[in-house]
């Protein structure tokens, strides 16, 4: 895993586990994929090319490897907050060159999603 988002990783399980729970199976990761956007997208801005890249072949393992939850979490947790990270900053199709094809039908998706309110858009078949 990259240094800087096992660093992330390690400081939401810090903070969010509680001291009797024995695992982080728990925990509200939707926050850590904000934090892990909020890089990505600092990472684009940098235009760190092999960072970015990278963190999105390991978006595109999410959707492809992942069960349902992780799949999920990968669109509206991680590619969502990193939409919305870029809003204002720097155009969606800066993204597009870094997205495998999974993750690029629902990055798709999630515009469409904001755009049209096309809810449909976001249902896995």
């Amino acid at each position: 895993m990259d240094e800087r988002f096992e660093a992330l990783t390690d400081q939401f399980i810090a903070e969010y586990r509680q001291p009797s729970e024995p695992s982080a199976s728990g925990l509200p990761y939707y926050i850590l994929m904000g934090s892990i956007a909020d890089e990505i997208v600092t990472r684009m801005k940098n235009k760190d090319e092999d960072s970015c890249r990278a963190a999105f072949e390991l978006v595109e393992k999410l959707h492809v490897e992942g069960d349902e939850y992780v799949q999920e979490a990968a669109t509206v947790g991680l590619l969502e907050a990193v939409q919305g990270y870029m809003k204002g900053v720097m155009r969606f199709e800066c993204a597009h060159r870094y997205l495998g094809p999974e993750s690029r039908k629902w990055w798709d998706k999630l515009i469409r999603f904001w755009d049209h309110g096309d809810a449909a858009a976001l249902r896995h078949d």
